[in-house]
């Protein structure tokens, strides 16, 4: 999946004139986090390195601050195996991006997103590209969703 989303997003990009070597792509480290993890797969994968893209983590303030200002504009692309609220990621995006020189579009590869993530990434102008959006509706524990159901005397109650 994360490859297919690669593979769309550098079409795209390469049809806005951004060939691999204008391409950012960062492994954000949080807590528990497995962004390194999927970087390296998809480094291997898409052979980002041969290509010219450039990989980054987002703790590594001269490699960013070096590299951006080099490149100068293209594309910051953020990689992660999925997505919650969007806050962790934010918190790790927004120390990264204080060292970024130059004028860039940010993206998101995540497999999966939860509406509030996508929600989020609005907000701060990052375009996701998600395999799955983990809708409320899908969590069996939250308010919106429809998925528990209890019968009791005949009658159902959605739980």
């Amino acid at each position: 999946m994360l490859l297919d989303l690669n593979r769309a997003l550098m079409t795209r990009l390469a049809d806005a004139g951004l060939p691999p070597e204008k391409l950012i792509y960062f492994q954000i480290d949080g807590a528990g986090s497995s962004s390194a993890v999927m970087l390296n797969m998809l480094r291997d994968s898409a052979r980002l390195e041969r290509l010219g893209c450039h990989l980054l983590d987002s703790r590594d303030a001269f490699g960013i601050s070096r590299t951006t200002n080099a490149v100068g504009q293209g594309a910051l692309i953020y990689i992660d195996n999925f997505v919650g609220t969007g806050d962790q990621f934010c918190v790790a995006r927004d120390t990264a991006t204080k060292y970024v020189i130059g004028t860039f579009s940010e993206f998101l590869l995540v497999p999966s997103i939860c509406e509030e993530g996508l929600h989020k990434m609005g907000e701060v102008g990052i375009e996701p590209f998600a395999g799955h959006l983990h809708s409320k509706a899908e969590r069996p524990l939250h308010d919106n969703s429809a998925i528990l159901v209890l019968t009791c005397n005949d009658r159902r109650y959605i739980v």
